[in-house]
């Protein structure tokens, strides 16, 4: 069972979490009042691609996970051939 979040003090500094949060929120609100003032579908598309690309970049950079290139680099040195296992 899951235990509720406990509250941070209002001087505490945001989580990572709670920063990515608070951007796509705020970057969502900005595309929003852009698009209402000058509707363009394809614009509105392309950045809210845009805006959670950045967050997911930023999110993969703060979780400090392996590049790309060397998770790809790991995961072709361990493939198992079909009789044994694989020794990562």
């Amino acid at each position: 069972m899951a235990t509720p979040a406990q509250p941070r003090a209002a001087d505490a500094p945001p989580t990572p979490v709670a920063a990515l949060r608070a951007a796509l929120k705020a970057g969502r609100e900005a595309l929003r009042e852009s698009f209402l003032a000058k509707p363009d579908t394809p614009k509105l598309l392309r950045e809210h691609a845009r805006l959670v690309d950045t967050a997911i970049r930023g999110a993969w950079r703060e979780s400090r996970m392996p590049s790309s290139r060397s998770a790809a680099t790991a995961a072709a040195n361990c493939t198992p051939a079909p009789t044994s296992t694989c020794s990562c």
